[in-house]
């Protein structure tokens, strides 16, 4: 710094704490329950799950509660699980180890699991467990997944219990069968190419039928029945359906549901039947034969069980865990997973909002685990916006505006005069309410018993954001953001002309950004000028702030932070988010973000977001390793000028001014 005015100053920089510093975030699922592509009930009434990823949980509740007891890192695929009594089993694959082919057996404590077998092949397949706890699977020996033979697990090691097995051929060379093992220690096999084979001596001789059907689930829970779920099969000429053999396999005779696939079977010790065909649930009148459809609301499962007197739990990833406890008269579950959750909103008293694209409201009371709706029909099926103030939440709808005043158990209609959506609904500073419609937007000053045309009429307005000075900006689908300065009376262009818009929203200085293709632009001066940040190859659907600096961004891929206002982006981190598609943004009450996503359900935050004011310091207060100090302006200065100065990480950070004898001047 020169100058003859300037004083000569020396400068130090001292970073005390590094709280600022982002950490990864991650995440939790609170969904409800999650999906899991596959139930197994073993004899003793105990669930066990998995969604293929890693992780393997169990119930002995009847399926109300799912803690894990397998926890594998997400890339590690469960590729089977069978249990009977309290002895469970699973195939995996560890990519982070060479002999990655595993099975492992539980010990009956949660993460305890002996490892029973490793390969760099995946040999042994068709897991099965007897009733008497022995472990038996089926050995493809030949390499070419053509033969096979059983084996078991004696404690130490696998061996075959005779000497001279029969072969099983598999003419596809497909991973192959299905198998089970009955009550009378019959071994059943299932192959997807044709076939159901039976052998009473471990595997000596087999006793073969149906070669011409597909068989994708067996079922030997009910005494001397073995039950098969076929598929229909153009090269084996054949239509499918379930079919029953109560002569160990001898002759079969045909249940219905033909000309459906049949994925799963589950049979109540009455000798109720339950299917899954195509995915859908179906409930077996015996008095008549009919195969009767459960009201699931069109939901596809992949697995189904039967538990209890009268319990019943089909499960899938994407359409969740479904419950009936008064067999199958009435269903409940997580009605909310697998939709898209496109706005998030808490209300003073800390309940949970979510609005969905096709299914309307939801709500989590505080501490609830699962989310309910109110009755059908109280808001419109698309839920586009939340607002919430004086004790009040609307939502913006494809049927007009709701409004509840008692915490979402009871939506009235304020928006009669108002015709076709409401996308967005913001309330001005002086009360009055706001929607953004097909037409423009609405004003109402009495709220919403009457409304009128405020402005925009020509537009599309999908989003609106009120800054804490007032001033409301609208987001619209060609004409970009405007601006009102007067409640919403009047409009005006906020300079950014956009016809990508995704979300716009204000943080707490008042500065205003918009969501759009690549990334975001912000505006500090209310629209006269706007900066463009660039972070993504996908849309900006929502942003969320954690104080004036820190801001969240939910993208087409994942989700994004930025420490600075927006100047600069990184991922926040995505440790157990299992959708990257992320909707909405919100922050509860804790300081922990919600993120809906696409088809995916809705996650927080396991620990509170960035906070923007540093209120005390942990941690290292050592120096940093490089520093720089750039130059000041204006150079000369008198009697004040602007310091910059550059350090490696986002720290907390001291500056202090001393003059040439060592005297601070300034801190």
């Amino acid at each position: 710094m020169t100058g003859r005015n300037a004083p000569r100053l020396g400068v130090l920089i001292l970073v005390l704490a590094s709280l600022a510093r982002a950490q990864p975030l991650t995440w939790e699922d609170i969904t409800g329950t999650p999906g899991f592509d596959v139930l197994v009930r073993s004899s003793t009434g105990l669930i066990v799950a998995t969604n293929g990823r890693g992780l393997v949980y169990a119930s002995t509740d009847n399926g109300r509660f799912f803690p894990p007891i397998l926890a594998y890192p997400s890339a590690t695929p469960v590729l089977e699980l069978t249990a009977n009594g309290d002895r469970v089993a699973a195939r995996i694959i560890d990519p982070r180890v060479i002999n990655a082919y595993q099975i492992l057996l539980w010990n009956n404590h949660p993460n305890d699991w002996s490892r029973i077998f490793t390969s760099s092949f995946p040999y042994f397949q068709a897991l099965m467990i007897s009733d008497s706890g022995v472990v038996f699977a089926i050995d493809p020996y030949d390499g070419n997944f053509q033969s096979g033979r059983i084996v078991r697990f004696d404690g130490s090691s696998w061996s075959a219990p005779g000497a001279d097995q029969a072969f099983l051929l598999n003419q596809s060379g497909d991973p192959f069968f299905v198998s089970a093992i009955d009550q009378a220690n019959n071994f059943v096999v299932g192959r997807p190419d044709g076939g159901i084979f039976v052998s009473a001596d471990y595997g000596q001789t087999w006793r073969s039928s149906l070669l011409n059907y597909s068989v994708n689930a067996i079922n030997v829970t009910l005494p001397n029945q073995i039950l098969i779920g076929t598929s229909s099969s153009t090269p084996l000429h054949t239509v499918g359906g379930i079919f029953v053999s109560t002569d160990s396999g001898r002759s079969w005779r045909g249940l219905g549901l033909s000309n459906h696939s049949i994925t799963s079977l589950a049979a109540r010790s009455s000798g109720r039947l339950y299917a899954l065909a195509d995915g859908s649930v179906y409930k077996r009148i015996e008095s008549t034969g009919e195969w009767r459809l459960q009201d699931l609301a069109g939901r596809r499962f992949t697995s189904l069980v039967v538990v209890g007197a009268d319990t019943v739990i089909a499960s899938s990833e994407s359409a969740g865990l479904f419950l009936s406890t008064d067999d199958g008269v009435t269903w409940s579950g997580d009605a909310l997973r697998g939709k898209d959750i496109f706005t998030i909103a808490e209300s003073p008293a800390g309940n949970i909002f979510t609005g969905t694209l096709g299914s309307g409201v939801f709500r989590s009371a505080p501490g609830q685990l699962g989310w309910t709706q109110p009755a059908p029909g109280s808001t419109g099926d698309y839920v586009y916006s939340f607002a919430v103030a004086g004790g009040a939440v609307y939502a913006g709808t494809n049927g007009g505006l709701y409004r509840t005043t008692d915490e979402g158990v009871n939506w009235s209609n304020i928006s009669s005069s108002i015709s076709g959506s409401a996308y967005a609904v913001a309330v001005a500073a002086d009360g009055g309410l706001l929607a953004g419609t097909d037409f423009g937007i609405q004003r109402s000053t009495d709220a919403g018993v009457s409304w009128y045309q405020a402005g925009l009429a020509g537009s599309k307005v999908f989003f609106m954001a009120v800054s804490p000075d007032g001033t409301i900006y609208a987001g619209s689908a060609s004409g970009g953001v405007y601006s009102s300065t007067d409640a919403g009376a009047s409009w005006a262009g906020a300079g950014l002309a956009r016809d990508d818009l995704q979300t716009v929203a204000v943080n707490s200085l008042g500065h205003v950004f918009a969501g759009v293709y690549g990334g975001t632009f912000r505006s500090t001066n209310r629209g006269l000028t706007w900066d463009n940040a660039s972070f993504t190859n996908g849309y900006v659907y929502s942003l969320q702030f954690s104080g004036p600096q820190t801001v969240y961004a939910g993208t087409y891929n994942g989700i994004y932070a930025s420490p600075d206002e927006g100047g600069t982006w990184s991922p926040a981190g995505d440790s157990g988010l299992a959708q990257p598609v992320v909707l909405s943004l919100a922050m509860n009450d804790q300081n922990h973000i919600l993120a809906g996503t696409y088809r995916g359900g809705i996650y927080r935050s396991v620990r509170q977001a960035a906070a923007s004011i540093v209120n005390g310091v942990d941690g290292s207060t050592g120096l940093p390793l490089s520093t720089g100090l750039l130059q000041n302006y204006p150079n000369p200065f008198n009697p004040k000028t602007e310091l910059a100065f550059a350090i490696r990480n986002t720290d907390r950070v001291s500056l202090h001014i001393y003059d040439l004898l060592g005297r601070e001047i300034a801190t």
